[in-house]
């Protein structure tokens, strides 16, 4: 092939490039600007009538997207509705509290995924993670509680294992503090206490021998009442809702294992429940 016919091919070559230049300016909305995703998942390319070529996209440079996070007000004792997506946190829920006190934290599900595996985590002003609120000898695990240690705005978050996303509602709900009763108690005494607010456990300690023969009588009248015994070293030992089939009221009869003081815890069965009662203590023979 001649010199000649080489330099036209180049020339011809050099104006099917402008003119493709010029096609993709116009298709790009002529002197203006917009955003063009080539594929979708991958980082979208600013371009325009002067836009330059980027290296082709590869699937090391993928885009992750990032989502608001929303701060929502929430006020205590109200639900509001959430929504938690596996993996990304995109509602915070913000309450205010006057005082110290008590609150806890009620998730219900408001879809059809069944039961809701999420949990929450409260954060002070800042932004500290604060335990939740700790259990006595005798107290169940608290587990969606917090004791607030003065007023001020508190976050909640919203976290679980959940493989899709769900629906619900959060309620912010205040709890009493539970009050503690109780005191000592020997042989042949009886004592009155009441159980006057949620979750409250009254703890009464005696002193026994090994191979004391004890029976421990606990009567609600207007309840169902719950005993337990724990060595001093907070272990469980016996525990009794009911008696006898005629009663609701817990007994405990057993022979102490060891020398030393042992914790009474007198309860009610079911956490709501509040009431009067009387808990004796007995040698027998």
């Amino acid at each position: 092939m001649g010199a000649g016919r080489t330099w036209k091919w180049v020339c011809w070559g050099q104006v099917l490039a402008a003119c493709l230049v010029m096609t993709a300016a116009c298709s790009l909305g002529g002197t203006g600007t917009r955003q063009v995703t080539a594929v979708t998942g991958f980082p979208s390319v600013i371009a325009g009538p002067t836009a330059t070529l980027s290296p082709p996209l590869r699937p090391s440079a993928r885009r992750v997207t990032v989502v608001p996070v929303v701060e929502r007000e929430v006020t205590l004792n109200r639900p509001v509705e959430g929504v938690y997506v596996p993996g990304q946190t995109r509602e915070l829920y913000v309450f205010h509290s006057d005082r110290a006190g008590r609150v806890g934290v009620i998730l219900i599900t408001t879809d059809e995924g069944g039961p809701l595996r999420l949990q929450a985590l409260l954060y002070d002003a800042n932004r500290q993670i604060m335990p939740r609120a700790s259990a006595p000898v005798g107290q169940p695990l608290l587990r969606d509680e917090w004791n607030l240690p003065g007023p001020g705005d508190y976050t909640v978050q919203v976290f679980g294992p959940e493989v899709r996303m769900r629906t619900f509602t959060l309620t912010v709900v205040s709890r009493p503090m539970p009050e503690s009763g109780g005191g000592t108690l020997g042989y042949g005494e009886s004592r009155s206490g009441e159980i006057a607010v949620r979750g409250q456990r009254d703890r009464w300690v005696f002193r026994g021998q090994a191979g004391d023969h004890v029976r421990l009588t606990m009567t609600a009248p207007e309840a169902d009442a719950y005993l337990e015994l724990y060595d001093s070293a907070g272990h469980l030992i016996a525990h009794n809702d009911d008696g006898s089939p005629s009663t609701r009221d817990p007994v405990l009869d057993l022979v102490i294992p060891a020398d030393g003081e042992y914790i009474v815890v007198a309860r009610m069965y079911g956490d709501d429940q509040t009431g009067a009662y009387r808990l004796s203590l007995e040698q027998m023979r």
